[in-house]
C-alpha cells in the first residue's frame, strides 16, 4: 500500500456539491411557482453567501444544543418523580385462551388467570384458574357509545388474539363469566 505524500484535502467532488448548494440558495427552492407581484421574473434573486447561511444554521443548532457538561435529561422533569409507580392492586394478568366476536366490539374471552388481583372482587381467584370475560360497553340502543372513555378502551379487546396477554379489571360475575371493567393488551 502507498503512503500518503501530501495532507487530506476535501474530495473536489464536496466544493462541487457546496456550489450547486450554493447555487440553489440564491436562485431559491421555489421549484417553479410564478414569482410574487410586483417582480421582475428576469430579475435576478439577491446574492445570497451559502457559507452564511450554513453558518447561521449551524448556529441555531448550538443555541439549542445542551451545555458540553449537562445531561440532556437533566432538566426535564421524571414522570413521576420522588415516588414509584405501584402497580394497581385490582389488575390482574392472564392469557387468553379462545376468543369469541360478535358484532363489533362484541367479544368474550377464556383466559387463564397468570398473576392474581390483590384486592377487588378477582382476589379470591387463583393462579391457572380459567375464566370467561366480556367486556363492559356503555350501549345507546344496539350500538356501543364510543363517547364513553371506558367503552373505547374496552372494545379494543375486540382485536386480542389467542395466547395475548392481558390485564383485567373484574367487576360483576352475573351468572358462568364475568364482566371485565377494564381490559387491555399488555
Amino acid at each position: 500500500m502507498a503512503e500518503r505524500t501530501r495532507p487530506w484535502t476535501w474530495p473536489r467532488r464536496g466544493a462541487t456539491a457546496l456550489a450547486a448548494l450554493g447555487t440553489f440558495l440564491a436562485v431559491g427552492h421555489a421549484g417553479g411557482q410564478e414569482p410574487p407581484p410586483g417582480r421582475d421574473p428576469q430579475a435576478k434573486a439577491p446574492p445570497i453567501d451559502p457559507l452564511s447561511e450554513l453558518a447561521r444554521l449551524g448556529d441555531a443548532m448550538v443555541d439549542s444544543a445542551p451545555e458540553p457538561d449537562g445531561s440532556i435529561r437533566a432538566g426535564r422533569p421524571l414522570a413521576g418523580e420522588g415516588e414509584a409507580a405501584q402497580p394497581d392492586p385490582h389488575l390482574l394478568q392472564a392469557r387468553v385462551d379462545a376468543v369469541k366476536t360478535g358484532s363489533f366490539p362484541n367479544v368474550a374471552l377464556r383466559v387463564t388467570v397468570l398473576r392474581p388481583a390483590k384486592r377487588g372482587p378477582a382476589r379470591a381467584i387463583r393462579i391457572q384458574t380459567s375464566l370467561v370475560v366480556v367486556p363492559r360497553l356503555r350501549m345507546q340502543g344496539a350500538q356501543a357509545d364510543m363517547n364513553d372513555p371506558a367503552t373505547r378502551t374496552n372494545a379494543g379487546a375486540y382485536y386480542i388474539k389467542v395466547g395475548d396477554h392481558v390485564t383485567l379489571r373484574l367487576g360483576e360475575r352475573p351468572g358462568s363469566f364475568w364482566i371485565a371493567d377494564q381490559i387491555e393488551r399488555r
